[in-house]
């Protein structure tokens, strides 16, 4: 059984992964958003930007709430793996094509949701935090299907990927 120090580093360290994923997923969106072509996917895109701004601060407070008196360097700057840079690289070659757009986001909503259910099935939380990590949950997937209806959309249309 472990100490409440290490739970509550354990419950730490699985936020800030949250966060540094909602940051990954902000400039993401944020990079897309600076695309041209991507009429069909602006409202999108500009609603995934808002929600990973959102997400990311409800975080960070849940974060300042457990992290209380251990020593932490804080949430000031994500790190990102080489994985996640090459993410933000692929998507810059993306450029102009919609349905291959909408496909890298669909992938990318599922890994995040993914993330959250491992962090919320591997700790016990204070119910508010619960609450808030679900209804990041539902966001997310309701994100994921969002893009996954456009890219067969955008199919239909013959946006295919070029």
């Amino acid at each position: 059984m472990k100490n409440g120090e290490n739970v509550q580093f354990e419950m730490i360290s699985k936020i800030r992964l949250l966060w540094n994923q909602q940051c990954l997923r902000e400039t993401l969106y944020l990079n897309a958003l600076k695309m041209d072509r991507i009429c069909h996917l602006r409202k999108s895109l500009t609603q995934g930007h808002f929600s990973s701004l959102l997400f990311q601060r409800e975080l960070k407070s849940v974060y300042d709430y457990l992290k209380c008196l251990l020593t932490d360097d804080g949430l000031a700057i994500p790190s990102y793996s080489t994985e996640q840079h090459n993410g933000i690289f692929h998507l810059r070659e993306m450029e102009g094509r919609q349905m291959e757009v909408a496909g890298f986001f669909k992938k990318t909503e599922a890994t995040l949701l993914n993330s959250y259910q491992t962090v919320s099935q591997y700790l016990e939380w204070d119910q508010s935090i619960l609450d808030m990590l679900d209804d990041h949950q539902v966001s997310i997937k309701g994100f994921y299907e969002s893009m996954a209806h456009r890219e067969s959309q955008l199919g239909k249309l013959g946006f295919a990927i070029s």
